[in-house]
């Protein structure tokens, strides 16, 4: 779920999930973080790396973007 119980009040858990590249992707990855707060804050950037790591760039040379709908 979205929200945790802790101590008596529901704390975000941050989520992000992602592909690489938008044409014909080789990776997905989803980062979980119990209680991360919001996941473009706390699990894309974790995501980003992982995805620059897999593709062999620079963290900043991986583009961020959505996909068309």
């Amino acid at each position: 779920t979205a929200e945790v119980a802790r101590k008596g009040r529901k704390v975000d858990n941050a989520w992000f999930i992602g592909f690489a590249p938008v044409e014909n992707p080789r990776i997905a990855v989803c980062v979980f973080i119990e209680t991360g707060g919001h996941g473009g804050e706390a699990a894309a950037p974790i995501a980003r790396k992982i995805i620059a790591a897999h593709l062999g760039v620079k963290v900043d040379e991986v583009q961020v973007g959505r996909a068309d709908d």
